[in-house]
C-alpha cells in the first residue's frame, strides 16, 4: 500500500515534469539524470510526512476520545460512542490537521527548495546551459511533486485502508540524545566538519571524462585500440593568422615561404616540447610528396626529396658563381633563364601543389581566401587531466608572439579543449551555485521563520552535509565527474526538506526539551523512513554500468544519509545549546530538564482527639 501511495504521485509528477521538458523544447543532457533521485526523494518525503500526520492526527482524536468516556465513567455518566478508525468524520479530522501543521511545512519545504533551485536558471549566476537546464527541471517537478503528493497521497490512503502501526518506543529515547548530549554531538560535527573544510581542495580536483563512459561499449573499445596503436584518437585544432601579413609577390598570404616556415616552426615546437603530441597541416601534404628529377638522356637523378625539402633547396637562393659553379645546383641555375628567374619558378611550384589540392582537402586546411590556416593537433585519447596540462602547453607556445611579422595564432580549440571549457564552466559553476543557493535559502527562511536565528539553525545542517563531501572524494574509485559535481545541488534539495520538517515541528512542538523529544520521536522517525528508502532505491545505481553513475550514487546515498543525521541530531542539539548557553547567561533554572524526576508530595495529615 505505501508503495502505491508513494509511488504513484511520484510516477504522475516524473511524467508531468519530463513532458513539460520536451514541450518547452528544454534541451536534455546528461546532468538531467540527478533531476531524477532528487525528486523520487522529495516525493517520498512529502508522502510519507503527511501519511505519518495522519495516522498521528487520528491516533491522537482516538486517545482523546478515550480519555473522554473514562472520566464520564467515573462521573458515572453514559459513554459516548467510539468512532471505527475509517469514519469519515474522524479521517476528515485528522487530514485537516495535517493540513494546518505538516501540510504546512510541506508547502514552505517545497516553496524554500524550488527558490533555492531557481538560482541555477539565472544567466548570470549559471552560463552553463545544461546545468541551467537542471535547474528549470527541478522547479517544474518540484511543483508538481507537490501537487500530487497533496492531492492523491489522502485520497489513496483512504482508498488503500492504510493504517501504520505505532512507532517504536526507541524514538522516544532517541529523542531526548541530541538534548541530553549536545555537546557530545557539537564536538564530534566540529571536528568532522573542520577536517572536511581542511580537504575542500578535493573539490577543485578537474572533472575528468574517463569514469563517465559505461564499460563493454565497441567502439570505445575499438577507440582505444587506435589510441594506442597509431597514437591518435583526440584531435584538436588552432588557426594560423596570415591576414595582415604584407605580400607582394603575387601569391595568397599562405601560400608565401616564409608564412609556410613560421607555420613550420610552431610546429615543430610543438611537437618538440609537447608530449604525445604531432601535428597535421598544408606542411605535412609537403613533405609527403616526393620529388624525383632525373636527366632524360642519361637517366641519371638530378634531385630526389620531398617538395618541402625541395622548396627550401639553398640552390633556390645561391648566389651564381660561374667562376665556382656548383654542379648540385645546375638544375636550379637553368630557371634563371626564366624572366621570373628561380623566385617565379619557386613561387609557380608552390601554387602548382596548393592548386592540385581538391577542394575537399583544401576546405580543411585553408579559409576561402587563403589567408588562413589550420593547423590539426593530434593526441592518443587521454585522460582529461593529463591532456588538459598538454593543450595548456600548446596554448603557451601559441600565445607567444610569432617571429613573422604581421601572422597570428589563435589558442587551441576543438573537441578536447571545448570539453574541458566546459567542465571548466560545470565546476565554476557548481561552486558558485553552491554559495548563492546557501545564501538565498538562508535569507528566506529567515522570513519563513521570522527569526534570524531560526533561519541559520536550519541551514547549518545543510551547510556541514555540504562541508563533508570532500571526505568522501578522498576515496581512490571516487572522482569529480559530470554527475558528482551535481551532489551539492542534491544535498539542497532533500537537506533543506528534512531540517525544514525538523525545525516547523519544533516550533509546534516549543523549544522546550519535551517539545524537542516528541518532534524528534515523530518527525524525525518519517524523516528515518524517507532516508533509508531514498537510500534503498537509489542503491539500484550499483546495476549500471556507468562507473561515474556508480560513484554518483554512492556518493549521494551516504549524504543523503548524513542529511538525515544533521537535521534530527545536529540541529536539535544547536537549538539545546542555544537555550543552555542563554539559560546560564540569565541565571535561570537548567534548561534541559524534561520534568521527569521525583517529586517527594508532603501530605498534611489532620489529627484529632475522639471521646471514648
Amino acid at each position: 500500500k505505501v508503495v502505491i501511495i508513494t509511488g504513484l504521485p511520484i510516477t504522475m509528477a516524473l511524467a508531468v515534469t519530463f513532458g513539460t521538458t520536451v514541450l518547452m523544447d528544454i534541451t536534455l543532457t546528461p546532468m538531467i539524470v540527478a533531476c531524477g533521485p532528487i525528486l523520487i526523494g522529495l516525493g517520498v518525503d512529502y508522502a510519507l510526512h503527511m501519511l505519518n500526520r495522519i495516522e498521528e492526527s487520528r491516533g491522537k482524536r482516538l486517545d482523546e476520545l478515550a480519555e473522554q468516556n473514562h472520566l464520564r465513567r467515573r462521573q458515572g455518566l453514559p459513554e459516548e460512542p467510539m468512532p471505527d478508525i475509517w469514519d469519515a468524520g474522524l479521517y476528515r479530522e485528522a487530514i485537516l490537521e495535517m493540513s494546518r501543521t505538516t501540510g504546512v511545512a510541506v508547502f514552505l519545504s517545497a516553496f524554500t527548495t524550488i527558490v533555492g533551485f531557481s538560482v541555477m536558471i539565472l544567466p548570470a549566476i549559471v552560463p552553463v546551459i545544461p546545468i541551467r537546464t537542471v535547474g528549470m527541471t527541478l522547479v517544474i517537478g518540484i511543483l508538481c511533486t507537490l501537487v500530487f503528493s497533496i492531492i492523491l497521497v489522502p485520497t489513496l490512503a483512504w482508498l488503500l485502508k492504510y493504517h501504520k502501526r505505532e512507532n517504536p518506543p526507541m524514538w522516544g529515547k532517541i529523542g531526548r540524545f541530541p538534548v541530553k548530549h549536545f555537546l557530545l554531538i557539537l564536538i564530534v560535527t566540529g571536528a568532522i566538519t573542520t577536517y572536511g573544510i581542511l580537504n575542500m581542495d578535493e573539490l577543485d580536483e578537474p572533472i575528468t571524462g574517463s569514469s563517465e563512459a559505461p564499460e563493454g561499449i565497441d567502439s570505445l573499445d575499438t577507440l582505444a585500440t587506435y589510441s594506442e596503436q597509431f597514437a591518435g584518437g583526440q584531435t584538436s585544432m588552432f588557426i594560423f593568422d596570415a591576414t595582415e601579413r604584407q605580400n607582394s609577390n603575387g601569391t595568397t598570404n599562405i601560400r608565401d615561404i616564409p608564412v609556410l616556415d613560421e607555420m613550420d616552426r610552431l610546429e615543430n615546437r610543438i611537437i618538440n616540447e609537447v608530449n604525445n603530441t604531432t601535428t597535421t597541416s598544408l606542411i605535412t601534404f609537403l613533405r609527403s610528396i616526393p620529388i624525383v628529377i632525373e636527366d632524360e638522356n642519361t637517366g641519371i637523378e638530378l634531385y630526389n626529396d620531398s617538395m618541402w625539402g625541395f622548396l627550401h633547396d639553398e640552390c633556390w637562393t645561391v648566389p651564381i658563381d660561374p667562376t665556382q659553379p656548383r654542379l648540385e645546383c645546375t638544375f636550379f641555375y637553368a630557371m634563371e633563364a626564366d624572366p621570373n628567374g628561380r623566385a617565379g619558378w619557386r613561387a609557380d611550384m608552390v601554387d602548382i601543389i596548393f592548386d592540385s589540392l581538391s577542394n575537399e582537402v583544401r576546405s580543411m586546411l585553408l579559409n576561402s581566401g587563403e589567408r588562413k590556416g589550420l593547423v590539426y593537433c593530434v593526441q592518443p585519447y587521454l585522460n582529461l587531466i593529463y591532456a588538459g596540462g598538454l593543450r595548456d602547453q600548446i596554448d603557451e607556445i601559441l600565445l607567444e608572439e610569432n617571429q613573422l611579422e604581421g601572422t597570428s595564432t589563435s589558442k587551441l580549440t576543438g573537441g578536447l579543449p571545448v570539453s574541458l571549457d566546459i567542465n571548466e564552466g560545470i565546476h565554476d559553476s557548481q561552486s558558485s551555485t553552491t554559495i548563492w543557493t546557501m545564501i538565498i535559502l538562508t535569507l528566506v527562511l529567515m522570513m519563513v521563520f521570522r527569526s534570524v536565528k531560526l533561519g541559520i539553525i536550519t541551514m547549518i545542517p545543510v551547510a556541514v552535509v555540504i562541508l563533508w563531501q570532500p571526505l568522501l572524494m578522498q576515496s581512490g574509485d571516487v572522482n569529480v565527474n559530470i554527475f558528482t559535481a551535481m551532489i551539492g545541488t542534491i544535498v539542497f534539495g532533500i537537506g533543506v526538506d528534512d531540517s525544514i520538517h525538523v525545525m516547523h515541528r519544533i516550533q509546534e512542538e516549543k523549544e522546550t526539551p519535551n517539545g524537542i523529544q516528541n518532534s524528534i520521536e515523530h518527525t524525525g522517525q518519517t524523516i528515518f523512513e524517507t532516508t533509508v528508502t531514498t537510500v534503498g532505491g537509489m542503491s539500484a545505481g550499483f546495476f549500471v554500468s556507468f562507473p561515474g553513475l556508480e560513484n554518483f550514487f554512492i556518493m549521494m546515498m551516504l549524504l543523503i544519509f548524513f542529511a538525515f543525521l544533521t537535521s534530527v541530531f545536529v540541529m536539535p542539539a544547536l537549538i539545546s545549546a542555544w537555550n543552555t548557553g542563554e539559560a546560564r547567561i540569565k541565571g535561570q533554572q537548567k534548561w534541559g530538564d524534561f520534568g521527569d524526576d521525583p517529586i517527594l508530595e508532603q501530605k498534611v495529615i489532620d489529627a484529632g482527639l475522639v471521646d471514648t
